[in-house]
């Protein structure tokens, strides 16, 4: 599977090369190429933070993030900073907006896709740590200081807040290996006043994506089920807080998913499903007050990644291609297109919507970050 597979590239090798040998003599005509591409700079409008000249104007800034595989994105909860989690040393890179100033740095090992969550209070920064231990980390973004350690399963990590900040969502999609043909995966609960586990469900299916409720009492997962064909089955479950009692909301038979994300409205739950062929993923949409999927909207290709407008039922949605694209949730209406201009590479890993609505960031696999303006 896809969550596997994609675990080949956590030991991707940093370049170590050394830099060309810088010539001592520079030609008057090497001189006069830099000050017409400076001129040509000056009058296009380009800047620090707006490394490549892009004419779209619903393009707020773009700017190069240095390190290995970009990963991961988390805008904090006052849209002042935005935390990028990478494949590399120092795993994760704080970056203020829009100007893209890096303002810190930190952590030892690679962070898993949709690895990282800003608390709704602010006052931490959980990362899902890809090391032999599969680590559960958290820190405090002010200081950078690790506030949290601690083994979290085996297999894959998702992680989601509570939104009052009291609990922590911690999922597993277990070792499925020849010696261990059943994964053994599981969802978690940790308090954040004590950081001590308070609930606990160990399964034999594949849960990598979770999504509290707004108004904090239920808990949203999906669980994936491999089948003897090598094809999966997803369904979408619903975990009572107060009597831990569990409701499935949603089912499909073609495809697995790794991100599960609840519209603020509280009504609309969104959920990816990839197949291992090359169709294209398709983003679910269940209405948890009918008990049932109510949209199927389809991605280019492979679906990465997709965030809920804070504001209204749209959702943003990306992945192998170079659209990110905006639908209306309820109708798949294609509200917005928004199409990445870079030359090197096809994947947006990641997107997400700013904590007041008016942004779309967006992680390029090329190590470029982008802030879009939001459809009106």
């Amino acid at each position: 599977m896809p969550q596997m597979e994609r675990q080949d590239n956590l030991l991707i090798a940093q370049y170590r090369g050394s830099l060309p040998r810088v010539q001592k003599r520079v030609s008057y005509m090497v001189l006069y190429g830099w000050f017409y591409l400076l001129l040509t700079c000056f009058l296009s409008g380009c800047s620090s933070d707006n490394h490549a000249v892009n004419t779209d104007p619903r393009l707020v800034s773009k700017f190069a993030v240095s390190g290995v595989y970009p990963r991961a994105l988390a805008w904090s909860p006052d849209g002042k900073e935005i935390a990028v989690g990478m494949g590399n040393s120092p795993s994760v890179r704080l970056f203020s907006f829009p100007n893209g100033q890096q303002i810190a740095s930190f952590g030892d090992y690679p962070v898993d896709t949709n690895g990282l969550a800003w608390s709704p209070n602010g006052q931490y920064l959980a990362g899902a740590i890809l090391n032999p231990s599969n680590t559960l980390q958290v820190w405090n973004p002010v200081t950078t200081k690790s506030l949290v350690l601690t083994s979290a399963g085996s297999g894959g990590l998702g992680l989601a807040w509570s939104p009052d900040s009291k609990f922590l969502a911690v999922m597993s999609e277990g070792k499925r290996d020849a010696k261990n043909p059943t994964p053994n995966g599981g969802v978690a609960l940790y308090e954040t006043a004590s950081w001590t586990q308070t609930f606990s469900m160990p399964t034999t299916s594949i849960i990598t994506g979770a999504a509290w409720s707004p108004d904090g009492k239920r808990l949203a997962f999906a669980a994936n089920t491999p089948r003897a064909d090598n094809s999966d089955s997803t369904v979408l479950l619903l975990l009572d807080i107060a009597d831990n009692h569990i409701e499935q909301i949603g089912e499909a038979q073609d495809g697995f998913s790794t991100i599960v994300s609840w519209a603020s409205s509280g009504n609309l739950i969104a959920f990816e499903l990839n197949t291992l062929d090359t169709k294209p993923g398709e983003v679910l949409i269940a209405d948890i007050t009918k008990k049932t999927l109510i949209q199927r909207i389809r991605g280019d290709l492979t679906v990465n990644t997709l965030s809920w407008s804070p504001l209204e039922e749209r959702i943003a949605v990306a992945g192998f291609s170079r659209n990110m694209q905006v639908w209306e949730a309820r109708t798949g209406r294609l509200v917005e297109s928004y199409y990445h201009d870079s030359t090197t590479s096809d994947d947006i890993f990641q997107v997400s919507w700013s904590p007041d609505g008016r942004f779309i960031a967006s992680l390029v696999s090329d190590n470029t970050l982008w802030f879009w303006h939001a459809p009106k």
